[in-house]
């Protein structure tokens, strides 16, 4: 009998020749007195991405910052337009990335304190600078330090360094913390619903109980609800009450809660940051007390801030007027605008942290979970200390092609140094979008964060919904959020014809790598690429510990690579499999390591596959053992020939791989194959 423990000695070894391999190299970059501004020095580099908002946004950057990439002239990347669906390459970026000329990378994240900012700029003359203010009247005091800068032989670990460093700052520690050392929010494990994009601001009491009733009669387990924005009492865009309003929710949502059930568990509240899209009214509605907790501009603007109360006398009352309304978490939107909103403050970045401060304690105070939302800014960033989703992308837009590829790099890319301190949300999606339902239901299920349609929900599509989830809307997830393989980060996807593939981990020792190809418009001709068994180790790029060990060196035996249209063994003696893509479509792989002849890809009809499998499967030479969570078609592979299951048909899929068609329940499976 052969159990897992047949991985061990290529994993003990794996582990030697990482811990004799040097660490990342990190350093501060600290300021000049009198500057505040100065050259950021870059070695030789071959080519860089550029994380920032499209032109015009900065310093509200709200969910707009894209990776820009470019060769060896800053200046020409800024000067052209390499997105379609956006404006022009922003000057002001938050983070960056450099493949430099000895391959090595190099990682530079300006952070904020508590009074002040920085950020990287790409001046007139195109060249890099790192800068800091507190954006407002007050002079800045200079800060300690402008900027971590992170430099290894690895990409993933030259993320990883310079976010660790900087967490560490006396600064910064403690005011957010890393993705794996935050509880991730029990609603989101499972599938939700959401109004805006169906909806948009059209939304009564009438239809969202409509659509309760539709969820809850529905064969896909829908398990939570979130209403967004269109209820609010207000005027001009300035909110006046925390209520909602009477001609569309004459009963308030007393209605709406009736509909929670076994089913349809939990409901969520879309708000603004700083009330709404352009702050308090002033003649609102919310009190003396919660009037102590705003500040006013010189141009007018009331928003929540550092006021005579400080930012809780706003945030506590707000927080829990959706809690008293029976709500179990809150999506709060567009928090990095919030520094172009207080434009003329004395200093806008100390109010912006007094209010994520604020707001992340007091939905603490009122148990709410939190969705980050359009809180791509490094003051919100790094003031997460709780909450554990934030948007990584701007807007999916059902039918649109364009957007939808630029949807897809925007969220991976972002995961880079997103992913270090939270899940990515990668927005909801239509589960009958016509164009690309299946890349997008794949990409949410590969990204590990909250997964959320926005059809009309008595027109959900099953088809494309399923594969995500287990009979109770129980989302399959990765051990870490996908990101892009290392010939895909610095890859101007949308303008050249290769293959954009991102890797995720998952249980089992197990991985999930999927291939786009996002050059637009489509070539008419196939975009070619591939999976090799080197992608393997590359799993690992968001874990740490000892999770993070299972991928630092690939099975002796090789991986079973699967797809539903064909895959292969990958092996020492073949290590790469061709992939040709045409138009805009994907292609999953499941990487699965072989051992003792036999590999367990899970269940076929999942798109994370290996999530299926519950417990270590116990491997002979002649037989194979497992459990899987529910049961269904479990697909596994075998390098000697053919297989049965006992009496259950079991279909060839080809090149070692077999189906073995088991009913489909929600009742557990305990599997027997032996080879015939």
């Amino acid at each position: 009998m052969m159990t897992t423990a047949r991985l061990i000695m290529p994993l003990l070894m794996a582990l030697t020749a990482w811990t004799a391999v040097a660490q990342p190299q990190t350093s501060l970059l600290r300021p000049v007195p009198g500057k505040t501004a100065l050259p950021l020095s870059v070695p030789p580099y071959q080519s860089f991405c550029w994380f920032a908002a499209d032109r015009g946004r900065w310093p509200g950057d709200g969910n707009r910052v894209l990776p820009w990439f470019g060769k060896t002239d800053p200046g020409k990347l800024v000067n052209s337009k390499p997105n379609p669906t956006v404006a022009k390459p922003g000057v002001h970026a938050m983070f960056a990335l450099f493949h430099l000329k000895n391959g090595r990378y190099m990682a530079v994240l300006p952070v904020a304190e508590p009074d002040s900012l920085a950020w990287l700029n790409i001046d007139g003359k195109g060249n890099f600078m790192v800068e800091y203010g507190t954006l407002g009247k007050n002079l800045a005091k200079p800060q300690s330090v402008l900027a971590v800068i992170a430099v290894d032989d690895n990409i993933y670990s030259t993320c990883s360094a310079v976010w660790e460093k900087a967490l560490s700052l006396p600064f910064v520690k403690g005011r957010t913390l890393p993705r794996e050392k935050k509880a991730y929010p029990e609603p989101f494990k499972y599938l939700g619903w959401c109004s805006w994009e169906q909806y948009k601001k059209n939304i009564t009491s009438a239809l969202l109980e409509k659509t309760a009733r539709h969820l809850e009669e529905s064969p896909v387990p829908v398990r939570w609800l979130l209403v967004d924005d269109g209820f609010q009492v207000q005027e001009g865009l300035k909110l006046i009450s925390f209520q909602p309003r009477q001609d569309k929710f004459p009963e308030g949502w007393k209605p709406l809660m009736k509909h929670k059930s076994a089913k349809l568990k939990w409901m969520g509240l879309w708000h603004c940051y700083y009330g709404l899209w352009k702050g308090i009214h002033p003649e609102h509605r919310l009190g003396p007390q919660v009037a102590r907790g705003l500040v006013s501009t010189p141009k007018g603007n009331i928003l929540p801030g550092d006021g005579p109360g400080g930012a809780g006398a706003f945030y506590k009352p707000f927080l829990q007027s959706v809690r008293d309304a029976g709500f179990d978490f809150v999506k709060i939107d567009v928090q990095a605008e919030y520094l172009k909103q207080a434009d003329g403050l004395d200093n806008p970045v100390h109010h912006n942290t007094k209010c994520s401060e604020a707001l992340e304690k007091a939905c603490r105070q009122t148990g709410l979970e939190l969705i980050n939302c359009m809180a791509q800014g490094t003051v919100n960033i790094q003031n997460t200390r709780h909450s554990a989703v934030t948007r990584c992308s701007i807007d999916y837009k059902m039918g649109d092609e364009a957007m939808g590829k630029s949807h897809l790099l925007q969220s991976y890319a972002n995961t880079l140094w997103l992913g270090q301190t939270a899940w990515p949300d990668h927005d909801m999606f239509h589960s009958t979008d016509p164009s690309s339902a299946r890349l997008m239901a794949i990409s949410k299920a590969v990204s590990g964060g909250p997964v959320y349609l926005s059809d009309p929900a008595d027109k959900l599509n099953p088809e494309h919904i399923m594969p995500l989830v287990w009979s109770d809307g129980l989302l399959l997830r990765p051990l870490a959020p996908a990101v892009p393989l290392p010939d895909s980060v610095f890859l101007d996807a949308l303008n050249e014809n290769r293959l954009y593939r991102v890797i995720a981990p998952l249980p089992g020792q197990s991985a999930a790598v999927v291939l786009y190809n996002l050059k637009h418009p489509s070539p008419e001709t196939a975009v070619r690429g591939k999976i090799s068994l080197n992608d393997y180790r590359y799993a690992a790029a968001l874990l740490k510990g000892k999770q993070a060990l299972n991928y630092y060196g690939t099975p002796v035996e090789g991986i079973a690579a699967y797809s539903a249209e064909g895959g292969r063994a990958l092996t020492a003696s073949r290590p790469e499999l061709d992939v040709e893509i045409t138009g805009f479509q994907d292609r999953l792989f499941i990487l699965a390591p072989i051992v003792g002849g036999w590999a367990v890809i899970g269940r076929g009809d999942k798109f994370l596959s290996p999530c299926a499998v519950e417990g270590s499967p116990e491997y002979a030479e002649t037989s194979l053992r497992f459990r899987i969570r529910e049961s269904g078609p479990v697909v596994i592979w075998h390098g000697k020939g053919p297989v049965k299951a006992g009496g259950t048909p079991v279909k060839n899929l080809g090149n070692g791989f077999y189906e073995l068609q088991f009913p489909v329940s929600s009742r557990p499976l305990d599997v027997t194959v032996t080879a015939e």
